[in-house]
């Protein structure tokens, strides 16, 4: 940009020398005063002025040698002084990091929701493996997404900052669809039903066990003596002859 400028100076000065050049030598050359020339315009005799120097020499523009004195003492610059030559920073730019690219929405579709008293299932279909059908719950993981929340109307899957609000109501069920759900919605619903019957036998034979365990707190086992039959053995007779 700074080289540009200092030609840009030199050729405006040259431009400049060069009519100061052209009007001194027609000064020289003898032009007919003023007065001389309004008389022979009266008188009919007035002849056309021949230009000094052809167009083509007048205006040709000086070769470059002539605006080297401009760059090395730049006209326009305090010091006089061409600027110092810019370096080139050696150390290569780091190539920008491509940016992670968003993770898809859409890939799953939801099939039935269950909600039981201690926990809530919901069945998905990925629709980018073959639409297999998965029972997920709430903190599972299912292809890099995670079941942040199950709700009766929809299922909300998140990655990477990422939310997909998956509804329930998008979903428009085949018959085979609706059989497969109503089977393992009733699967989950005994499964549920076992664990709580579980549960619930548990604290039963918790609850039993302290029982007992209080009843016979501060009670000493009673010491048996085992008793010895003693056999008294038959007189023996001895038959005399």
């Amino acid at each position: 940009m700074r080289v540009g400028q200092l030609l840009l100076t030199g050729v405006l000065l040259a431009s400049a020398g060069g009519m100061v050049y052209s009007l001194q030598t027609l000064v020289e050359s003898g032009v007919q005063p003023m007065e001389e020339r309004i008389a022979s315009a009266r008188s009919g005799d007035l002849q056309p002025l021949q230009p000094v120097l052809p167009a083509a020499e007048l205006f040709a523009p000086l070769p470059l040698a002539e605006f080297i004195e401009i760059t090395a003492r730049p006209l326009f610059s305090p010091s006089r002084r061409p600027p110092p030559p810019e370096i080139a920073d050696a150390t290569p730019e780091a190539p920008a990091a491509n940016p992670a690219a968003a993770p898809e929405t859409n890939q799953f579709m939801v099939i039935g929701i269950v909600i039981a008293p201690d926990e809530k299932v919901a069945l998905l279909k990925q629709l980018r493996k073959n639409n297999e059908i998965v029972h997920v719950k709430e903190g599972e993981t299912l292809s890099e997404w995670t079941v942040a929340q199950i709700s009766p109307e929809s299922v909300t899957m998140q990655q990477q900052g990422v939310t997909d609000v998956v509804k329930l109501s998008d979903n428009v069920l085949s018959d085979a669809e609706k059989r497969v759900l109503s089977q393992r919605a009733k699967q989950e619903e005994l499964n549920a039903a076992r664990r709580e019957q579980q549960a619930d036998r548990v604290e039963n034979n918790a609850e039993q066990n302290a029982t007992h365990q209080r009843r016979f707190a501060g009670q000493s086992p009673q010491l048996k003596r085992p008793v010895r039959r003693i056999r008294n053995p038959s007189p023996r007779v001895r038959n005399r002859n």
